[in-house]
C-alpha cells in the first residue's frame, strides 16, 4: 500500500483537542470528577494534551514522510476519542445524578479501570513524542490560522474556460443525422477534467433542446446495475417514463446518449461511436480558472507579486479545472506571497499517487483547510457518490456530531454551520447540483478525498441487492452508515443524457 492511503491521522486533531479542552473546563464535569477523586487525572490529561497540541502542526507535516510519526498520530487520535468517550460518560452521570442523587454502584469501579488505561496510554504517547523530534508550533504556517474567507455568491458551474470547442464538437455529434436507431457517445477522461460540466453545457444547449423532444439526465452507480439504473431513469422522468421508453422499445432513429466516464473499458462496451477523448485545459484556460477562484479576476494584473507563484501552481494542476478550482479556493482572499510560496513548496506534491495526478492537488487543498473544516469535510465521507444534499441537512448533522465550535461572539450554532458550509463551497469541496439550485453534491474525487481524510473514523457500507460479501470494519470507526438499495436511488459515476 502506498503512503497516500495511510497519511490520514492528525489532520484535524487540533480542532478535536479544542473540543476536549472545552469539556475539561466544564464546571459540572469537574464537579463530578472531583466528587469521585478523579479531578487530578483530569488536570493531568489537560496539561499533557496541551503540550502535545503544540507539536501537531509539525507532526502533520512529518507524517507525510515518516512512518513512525504516522503511527504515533494514529495512536494519539484513537486515545483522544477514548478520552472524549470517558468525558461523555461522566457528563451523562452528572445529568443522571441531577434526577437521582444516588450514585450508580458500579460507576466508580468502571471509570477507575478506564481512567487508569488512559493514564498509561497517554504517558506512553508523551514518551514516544520525545523520540520523534517534533517542533512546537512557531506560527510560520499562517495559512491555516487565517480567518475564513468571506462568503461570496455561488460559483456558476456553467462559467467555464477553454471548453467552447469541446462543446461544439459534442453538439455536432448529437445533431448529425444517423441511420442508427440509437447512438452512444462516450466522453472519456481522467477525474477532474470537467467531463460532467461539459455534459451539462451540452445538455442545456439551445440547439440540443430544440432538436430532441425529450431529454433526461441520469446518474449511474459505479457497480453498473440494471435495476438501479431503471429506478434512476424512473426517478428522473416520473410520468414521462412511458414516453422515455418508446425510443428504446421501437428503435426510433436519432436517439442519442452521452456517457461520461473515466474508464476506457466502459466506453468500449457502451459506445457506438469512437470515444471523445477530453484533454487537459490549456495553460491559459487553467490559469483563468485559478485566478477566477483565487482572486476573482482573469489575470494577475492587480497582483503582480503573486504571478510567479500562481503560474507555477497552475502548472502543477496539469490542466485539470477541478485542481485549479480547489487551489484557487484555498488561496482565495490570501494576497501574501509567502502563503502562496508555502503552497508551492509543500511536501504533499512529492508523495506517490495511486489515483491520478490531480489527487495530490486535492490533498494539498485539504491539508491547508482550517482544522475545524477538516473534521466537517471528512464527515462527508459518509455520503455516497453523487448524493445530493441540502445545506441545512448537512449543518444539522454537523451540529448533532458536535463538529461546530462555539465562538466568543455566541453566534447561533446553525449560523456558524452555514459559515462552515459556504467556506467549503467557496473552496470547491462542494458544488451546486445540476438538478436544483438548493441541492449540492461532491465531485467524485472530492468524495474519494473525504474517504481518505476520514480514514478509519467513518465507515459507509452499501447493500448490493442482498449480496453476501463480507466486510471488515475497523475497531476505530466512530461514524457508521449503511445504505440499502432504496436509499441510494440517486448515486452515481457516469452521467447520461438523452
Amino acid at each position: 500500500m502506498s503512503i497516500v492511503a495511510e497519511v490520514v491521522a492528525g489532520a484535524a486533531l487540533s480542532a478535536f483537542f479544542d473540543k476536549l479542552f472545552d469539556k475539561f473546563s466544564s464546571s459540572d464535569l469537574l464537579k463530578t470528577f472531583r466528587k469521585e477523586n478523579f479531578d487530578a487525572d483530569l488536570k493531568k490529561w489537560e496539561s499533557m494534551l496541551l503540550k502535545i497540541q503544540l507539536v501537531l502542526d509539525d507532526a502533520e507535516e512529518k507524517q507525510l514522510t515518516s512512518r513512525l510519526v504516522k503511527i504515533w498520530l494514529d495512536e494519539l487520535e484513537d486515545l483522544a476519542y477514548d478520552v472524549d468517550d470517558i468525558l461523555d460518560e461522566f457528563a451523562t452521570e452528572a445529568l443522571r445524578r441531577q434526577l437521582n442523587p444516588e450514585p450508580k454502584s458500579d460507576f466508580v469501579k468502571q471509570m477507575r479501570s478506564k481512567i487508569e488505561g488512559i493514564d498509561r496510554r497517554l504517558q506512553e504517547i508523551v514518551e514516544e513524542k520525545k523520540d520523534l523530534e517534533l517542533r512546537e508550533n512557531t506560527g510560520r504556517r499562517t495559512i491555516t490560522k487565517t480567518s475564513r474567507p468571506p462568503s461570496t455568491s455561488l460559483v456558476n458551474e456553467s462559467r467555464t474556460y477553454g471548453r467552447d470547442e469541446d462543446k461544439m464538437k459534442i453538439v455536432k455529434l448529437l445533431l448529425e443525422s444517423s441511420d442508427a436507431q440509437l447512438s452512444v457517445i462516450p466522453i472519456v477522461g481522467m477525474g477532474g477534467l470537467g467531463k460532467t460540466t461539459l455534459a451539462q453545457l451540452v445538455y442545456k444547449d439551445d440547439e440540443v433542446s430544440r432538436h430532441f423532444q425529450l431529454k433526461a439526465w441520469v446518474c449511474v452507480s459505479e457497480d453498473f446495475d440494471n435495476l438501479r439504473l431503471t429506478k434512476e431513469i424512473l426517478h428522473s422522468t416520473s410520468e414521462s417514463w412511458t414516453e422515455l421508453c418508446k425510443p428504446f422499445e421501437f428503435g426510433a432513429q436519432g436517439s442519442k446518449i452521452v456517457v461520461t466516464t473515466r474508464n476506457d473499458d466502459v466506453s468500449s462496451i457502451m459506445g457506438t461511436t469512437p470515444p471523445y477523448k477530453l484533454k487537459e485545459l490549456s495553460r491559459d484556460a487553467c490559469l483563468r480558472v485559478f485566478t477566477h477562484h483565487a482572486l476573482d479576476a482573469t489575470d494577475f494584473s492587480e497582483y503582480p507579486e503573486l504571478k510567479k507563484y500562481g503560474q507555477e501552481i497552475v502548472d502543477r494542476c496539469k490542466g485539470a479545472p477541478l485542481a485549479a478550482k480547489a487551489l484557487g479556493g484555498l488561496l482565495r482572499s490570501k494576497h501574501d506571497p509567502c502563503e502562496w510560496e508555502d503552497v508551492l513548496n509543500s511536501k504533499i506534491w512529492d508523495i506517490p499517487e495511486d489515483k491520478s495526478s490531480i489527487f495530490s492537488v486535492l490533498r494539498l487543498s485539504y491539508n491547508y483547510l482550517p482544522s475545524h473544516l477538516k473534521r466537517c469535510f471528512a464527515y462527508c465521507s459518509l455520503f455516497p457518490k453523487d448524493y445530493e444534499f441540502q445545506e441545512r441537512e448537512l449543518v444539522l448533522l454537523w451540529m448533532a456530531e458536535g463538529l461546530i465550535q462555539e465562538t466568543k461572539a455566541k453566534k447561533p450554532m446553525e449560523d456558524l454551520g452555514g459559515d462552515y458550509f459556504r467556506d467549503l463551497l467557496n473552496r470547491s469541496f462542494f458544488q451546486q447540483s445540476s438538478s436544483y439550485e438548493s441541492l449540492f453534491v461532491m465531485h467524485d474525487l472530492m468524495n474519494d478525498l473525504a474517504m481518505w481524510a476520514a480514514g478509519d473514523l467513518c465507515c459507509r457500507l452499501e447493500d448490493q441487492l442482498g449480496g453476501s460479501k463480507q466486510f471488515e470494519i475497523s475497531t476505530k470507526v466512530r461514524h457508521f452508515l449503511i445504505l440499502n438499495i432504496q436509499t441510494i436511488a440517486s448515486i452515481s459515476l457516469m452521467k447520461m443524457c438523452i
